[in-house]
């Protein structure tokens, strides 16, 4: 994640408005909500940082990627933990598909400074490979947590295919990672 700083100008292929599409979805019934005890046990020291988990499941879509780190088109879980400065995602395939599952008090926005509003439903399409940032809607409010059901892929995919998948995802799959167990 570099950081990138404001004033310098975009590279070629690079948007100042990351989000490629954004709406509100009405979720089922059983659509996990991640708690503040699961994600301290996912984020223990409590530093700002982003983390993903829970690629490879049975809900891969297909896989492109020649990269053995990350699978492209698979579901997985993405947190962060405060928000995040003005950044790149370039280890990344360029388009992440999010469903929110948890954002209430925080936006992204890029260098063209509209903010998207983010909260529970809210379903977007992120260009990463374009500057953009993670931030309190209210600078005095403490809104911390950041949950989405994620994929990542080469070029932006229909909404009408993968919110299905991503909410299914969210239904059905394990949030916390193998070993990491809630306190009794």
């Amino acid at each position: 994640m570099p950081p990138q700083k404001w004033h310098v100008p975009l590279k070629e292929g690079q948007s100042g408005w990351p989000v490629l599409v954004a709406f509100d979805v009405a979720l089922p019934e059983g659509t996990h909500y991640p708690t503040n005890a699961e994600l301290k046990l996912i984020f223990p020291s409590g530093n700002a940082s982003l983390k993903t988990w829970g690629r490879g499941g049975n809900f891969a879509i297909h896989n492109q990627s020649t990269r053995p780190e990350y699978l492209v088109d698979d579901p997985h879980w993405l947190a962060i933990h405060r928000p995040l400065g003005l950044h790149t995602d370039p280890a990344y395939p360029r388009y992440s598909h999010q469903l929110l599952l948890r954002g209430e008090g925080l936006c992204i926005l890029g260098k063209a400074e509209e903010e998207v509003e983010m909260g529970r439903g809210v379903f977007y399409i992120l260009d990463g490979h374009s500057p953009h940032e993670v931030r309190r809607t209210d600078p005095n409010n403490d809104a911390n947590w950041y949950v989405a059901a994620s994929v990542d892929s080469h070029a932006p995919l229909n909404g009408d295919d993968i919110l299905p998948v991503l909410i299914d995802y969210a239904c059905t799959a394990q949030f916390l990672p193998d070993g990491v167990m809630p306190n009794g």
